[in-house]
């Protein structure tokens, strides 16, 4: 008979846990002294714990682990190692965010205030403004901005054949741009508010044009819409919105949850089935889509951030989005914005961030003023800090990045419903 023993107990293997303590690496860093606390726990004893492979400091009256750093600008990636007596160790990689931030003086002014409108950055430097509302009812005019001089806003001759609000308008790869959808009153409460003409304004000849499409009508509002080149061929897709949900046998108003694809061919615009795919992350409007990298007109990775999901704000989700996937369009979550936000101006400040400005909180039309920036290698966000920005409260704006690293926030309605016709420059460096 054969028997085994064991003269000391089998005790589980665990690693040390680490905890930060301070500073809150949620929020924005403006400056580069940097001291961080944590605290690292273990059914051993914790003999050493280092930042980034340079050792902490143990404060012998709180057993926390310390140490003085510096930040880089932009995303700094934090690598806490934890040690315990038998040298069994942990690591977790933790980010910080450091930005220079600060505000510009004497913005232009809107000619007269308008929400829900849209903004487009044309090819030549030019910032092209059209629809939105000053209050309930919406209007077909459009305004340009010369970025290179300070003259302001001006009338464009443009002027778009059906009033909207709440549309998108895409920049083509010829350098056109492409109004579909949106609603002729900012509050879209009926099926025959919505609009179905597609058009298209040619800012050569500062023309607008009607255009034939085929399939079934678009039927939604404040949606969004990116442009693909796909050999050879401009795809346009539309996702959620305010829409039309049933179409036959009888229309119904409700929160579209699908991806619509087109082909732009000749001048008409075609519906294509099927299309790219369905469901991303569920019925949604007020979201944005906002590219993540690639130039302009033909980005493929987005970061979808959901407005109202459903009714309420009891789901909310955020994901990033890339139609060049080989696994097909799949919606890649992660941590949620600070706040939930819905029609909020968004912008892509540098390649891999992407800002969040103002917006609405819940669906009885709170607005927020806070400024969040998302890190796509960190796959959350940030909270600035706005003492030095001083945003307007506002939403159903838009922000647009120019200059470099200046942001022009544009418009957009107040918590009475009103047009704004303050515009706003913000500095963020990264």
């Amino acid at each position: 008979m054969l028997g085994l023993g064991c003269e000391r107990p089998l005790v589980e293997i665990s690693t040390p846990e680490i905890t930060v303590l301070a500073p809150d690496l949620s929020n924005a860093f403006a400056g580069s002294d940097f001291q961080l606390v944590v605290s690292a726990s273990s059914f051993r004893s914790v003999t050493r714990v280092t930042l980034n492979g340079f050792d902490m400091t143990r404060n012998p009256s709180t057993g926390n682990w310390e140490v003085s750093a510096q930040l880089g600008s932009g995303l700094n990636a934090l690598i806490v190692e934890a040690s315990d007596t038998d040298n069994v160790t942990t690591t977790d990689t933790l980010y910080a965010l450091r930005l220079g931030i600060g505000r510009a003086v004497n913005p232009p002014r809107l000619p007269t205030g308008r929400g829900g409108h849209s903004v487009t950055a044309l090819l030549n430097g030019v910032l092209l403004i059209a629809g939105g509302a000053p209050s309930s009812t919406s209007n077909a005019t459009t305004e340009i901005l010369e970025l290179s001089d300070d003259t302001g806003f001006s009338i464009s001759a443009a002027r778009l054949n059906e009033p909207r609000v709440g549309h998108t308008a895409s920049l083509l790869p010829d350098g056109r741009v492409l109004f579909l959808g949106g609603a002729r009153n900012a509050t879209v409460s009926e099926i025959q508010s919505l609009v179905e003409e597609v058009e298209i304004l040619d800012p050569q000849t500062r023309t607008v044009t009607e255009i034939p499409f085929a399939g079934g009508p678009i039927r939604r509002a404040f949606h969004t819409a990116s442009v693909r080149l796909v050999d050879g061929f401009t795809l346009i897709d539309l996702y959620g919105g305010l829409g039309d949900v049933a179409y036959t046998p009888q229309p119904r108003l409700g929160i579209r949850s699908d991806i619509r694809t087109f082909q732009l061919r000749n001048d008409s615009l075609i519906a294509l089935s099927p299309s790219v795919g369905g469901r991303l992350i569920g019925p949604t409007w007020g979201h944005s889509q906002t590219s993540l990298f690639g130039a302009e007109p033909a980005p493929t990775s987005y970061l979808i951030g959901a407005g109202l999901l459903e009714a309420t704000f009891d789901e909310r989700i955020v994901a990033v989005v890339d139609f060049a996937d080989p696994r097909g369009l799949v919606a890649d979550e992660v941590a949620l914005p600070t706040i939930p936000r819905l029609q909020h101006a968004d912008v892509r400040v540098a390649s891999g961030f992407i800002a969040y400005f103002g917006g609405r909180t819940d669906a009885a039309g709170t607005l927020t003023r806070t400024v969040e920036i998302f890190a796509r290698d960190a796959r959350r966000f940030f909270t600035v800090p706005v003492a030095n920005l001083q945003p307007i409260s506002r939403y159903a704006h838009r922000a647009s990045l120019f200059f470099g690293n200046r942001i022009l926030v544009i418009g957009g309605f107040d918590d009475a419903g009103n047009g704004v016709s303050a515009s706003e420059i913000f500095v963020i460096e990264l």
